[in-house]
This record gives structure tokens, sequence and C-alpha cells, in this order.
């Protein structure tokens, strides 16, 4: 039987071959701190990955099942001979640098079994080592060291992206900014993978209202509730302690929302890097495997009913960034809004949220026209913002608020009416219910001018017991104008 070569690895076979080339670069790693203890560490991970390799390709050309045979021996120099013979009757190749190898184990025997460190060696040895391993990969599997990362097996090209840029960080020596990318790919994925949980969008409500009530157990339910989610992503918690604690040292100029960090009082290593790159590259591929899809994948027909609304808040449109992950709230007597925002406009929202007072628009579209458009001021009680991902930097807006009467201006269709400058043959003109006129008069016979919010949720109230959709007809821009300046 006669095979091809190269053939080119499963997403299984390149798992392991990643896992083969780390041996190999934690047995570099080793080496270079130049102390008896770490070259034999870098003896034996240089050994361990040449056998590994050597039954990856085993598996890969699937010698077991073309001979028959079980190899399950651990004497190296018998594996060399199964692929060597099994190569020989099928292909035209062979193993590269066989005998090298084969030094190797001798060389890590001397190590385990004689207690002989043969310092001086180890560097050549690596070498043979890493031409061995970069010769199999070009012959048997048809790519190169540089193919063998995890990033080559991220869906999102984002985190792709960021997982490569963390790959080449290290290999340049920056291991910070290999930590930062690293940091980067694990908010980005854990936004979009683990965001379909109901408690995201229970919480956001919650710890809003209970920022202004308890400070000290609104950041301790945080850090629970982040806890739960990682929990519920199936994260190692113990090892997302460990990344996390590199993480906050991460210097001012990484973060986009810098609110102090811990000063690393020694170089950052390459293990530093290592740690907090497989952290993140092996949690986003556990992610992505797992990521179900939706039990109902019903949509509506965007062509049937082209109807697209864009909502507003302070001044910015709220579903402008990540607005499938956006909620509206019906509360008891308020509403709430959760949105998300990027660095252009959050200056924007802080500033703005400073006030009690903020502004509101929609616009409804039906295809390309404009059919419905409104403005409004809302009375602010609680808000919460918090950074979610520092690239793209994004934050999470959760405003809980009511709308305040008397100042939602039609731009379409319906006639509004200044209750500013109302009288009884106005309103009958207009067509506005008898039970609505005498509730009008009366309230601005006793409250006019209205200039407060108190005052519009007074009347509010009272017109709300007629049940009426004229109710809505009604502006105060005497009011508007008093909340706009305030």
């Amino acid at each position: 039987m006669s095979i091809t070569l190269p053939k080119r690895p499963n997403e299984e076979t390149l798992k392991m071959l990643i896992k083969a080339n780390y041996f190999l670069e934690h047995a570099k790693q080793h080496a270079s701190l130049d102390n008896d203890f770490d070259i034999m560490i870098a003896i034996h991970n240089l050994d361990n990955a040449i056998e590994y390799t050597l039954r990856i390709l085993i598996r890969h050309l699937e010698i077991e099942e073309a001979t028959g045979k079980t190899i399950n021996t651990c004497e190296l120099s018998q594996l060399i001979g199964e692929i060597q013979r099994y190569l020989k009757e099928n292909t035209n190749q062979s193993l590269s640098y066989v005998q090298e190898i084969k030094m190797i184990r001798e060389m890590r025997n001397m190590v385990q079994h004689a207690m002989i460190l043969p310092v001086k060696e180890v560097k050549t040895y690596l070498m043979y080592g890493t031409k061995f391993f970069e010769k199999t990969l070009i012959k048997f599997f048809g790519i190169t060291s540089n193919d063998i990362r995890y990033s080559t097996l991220i869906q999102s090209e984002i985190i792709k992206k960021q997982l490569h840029k963390a790959e080449e960080e290290i290999n340049s020596e920056h291991y910070l900014k290999s930590i930062v990318a690293s940091r980067d790919a694990f908010e980005y994925a854990n936004f979009i993978y683990n965001n379909n949980f109901i408690h995201r969008i229970q919480r956001a409500p919650a710890l809003s209202e209970l920022k202004d009530t308890s400070a000290n157990l609104y950041h301790y339910l945080r850090d629970i509730d982040e806890k739960i989610s990682l929990d519920m992503a199936s994260v190692d918690v113990h090892k997302y302690q460990r990344y996390k604690e590199y993480v906050d040292y991460i210097p001012s100029e990484y973060q986009a929302d810098w609110h102090g960090n811990s000063v690393l009082q020694r170089p950052w290593e390459k293990g530093d890097a290592e740690f907090c790159y497989l952290f993140v590259a092996n949690t986003v591929l556990h992610w992505e495997l797992s990521n179900y899809k939706p039990i109902d994948t019903s949509n509506l027909n965007k062509e049937s009913l082209p109807i697209k609304f864009i909502e507003k808040m302070c001044d910015v449109d709220t579903g402008e960034v990540f607005q499938k992950y956006s909620c509206q709230y019906a509360l008891n007597d308020k509403s709430a809004r959760l949105f998300y925002c990027n660095e252009n406009n959050i200056d924007k929202i802080k500033s703005s949220l400073k006030k009690e007072i903020i502004t509101a628009e929609v616009m409804r579209y039906l295809g390309e026209n404009l059919n419905a458009h409104h403005t409004n001021l809302l009375m602010v009680y609680n808000y919460d913002i918090n950074l979610i991902m520092n690239n793209p930097a994004t934050w999470e807006v959760m405003i809980i608020y009511k709308d305040i009467p008397l100042t939602r201006k039609d731009f379409f269709g319906l006639n509004m009416i200044n209750i500013d400058e109302c009288n009884e043959k106005s309103l009958i003109a207009a067509g506005i219910d008898r039970k609505i006129i005498d509730i009008v008069l009366s309230f601005m016979s006793e409250n006019a001018p209205i200039d407060t919010v108190e005052k519009a949720y007074d009347l509010d109230t009272r017109l709300k017991d007629v049940n009426n959709y004229q109710i809505w007809s009604f502006i105060s821009p005497n009011l508007i104008k008093c909340l706009s300046n305030s």
C-alpha cells in the first residue's frame, strides 16, 4: 500500500503537535537558565518532545491500523524501527536525525539512571531535537512550527488575531505585550461566548440598585458574580486567579479605564507570558467547541418586515455596540436599559449621567424611510458603568429611569398640545375627552406653571387614572426648558 505524503493534520492532531512543540519550547527555556536542576528538566522535556512526536506520527499515519500491530513499547529505538519499517514499505520517506534522537534518549538515561549531567552537550542536542521536529512537520504533516499554534485552531477571527499577537510577542521576548494580547483575547471571548446566561440580564438592574445602597456589598457581589459566571463557563477558577494576578500588574498605558495597578517588582518573564497565553488559548478553545447553537433558530424575515429602530440615550446610539446583547426592562414603576458603549461615546455617557435628567430619542425606519421619531427627557434613579473589555474598549452601561411626562416631542403624525398655554376652548377643539379636560384645567389652575418633575408626575398620575391614550398628546415647553437648564 502506498500513501501520499505529506498528509495534513486534522484538528485533534494539530492540538497534539502544539503540545509536542511546547515540550520542546520548555526544554529550551529551562536550558537557558543554565543551572543543573533546570538543565535536568530541559533534557527530560526534550526527550518527551521527541517520543511524543513519534507517537503522534504513528497515529497520524494510522500505522497500527495498517499493520494490525499494537505499538505500546516504551523503547525509543523500537518506536523508530516500527515507523521506519512502515515508511520504507509504503513511502519514499524516512525519519530524519535518527541517530541524534537516539543519542538524546541515551543522554536522558544518563541523567535519570546514572545521575550524570552532560551540561555542555545540552545546547547541541536541543538543536538536533529542533531540527528533527521541524523536518518531521514538513515531511509528514506538510506544515512548519509557525503553523502549530493555538491561534490556528481559533474560529473567531478577532480572537485568532489577538492570540497570534500574543504568540508573536513571546517569540520577540516582549512578554508584557504578550500578556496584554492574551488578556484582550480572554475578555473578548468571555463576552461573546458567555453572554447568553440569564443571570447576566438579571444581575444588571440588581447590582445597579445596590451600588447606591452599599458600595462594599456591591463590590463583593460583583466578585461573586464573576466567579459564578466563570464556573458556569467551565473555567478553571484556580488557574484564572493566577492569570488575574498577572493581569492586575498590567500598567496604565495598556488599560482603557485605569483605576490603579500593582507594580511588578521584577522584569516580566517568558513563563509569565506563556502561562497567560496557554490558559487563555485552552479556555477559548473549550468555549468554541462547547458553544451550543440556539434552540430556537427562527428569525424574522427582514425582507418582509424591514423595521429598524435607532434608540439613543444621552445622545448615544444604544445599539451601536453589541446590539444583540442589549436589553430593555420594564420594572415595577420604572424602566431600565442595558447597553454597550465604545471609547468614542463613554465620556459623553458619564458626563450626562452626572445629572439626574438625560435625553432619550427613538427613530423608527420602515425600509429606508423614517416613519416615527420622538424625543423625551428621563429621570435617572440609578446607573452602573463597567469596563468589560480593553480591546476593543467596551463598557457595559445600565440605567434605571422613569420617563418624565410632558417632555415628549413627536416629529411624526401626533399634534402635540402645549399644556402651558391651553384653555378649555383649545382642548375641545383638539378633540380631547371631557374627563381629561377637567383634570388638566383643574391641575393648571392650582399648579401652573409646570416647572418641576414633581408637578409633571403629579399630573401624570391623575391622567393615568383616566387610562386614555390622549395623555400622550400634551407637552410642556416650559418644563422642558427648566429641566434642560438645570
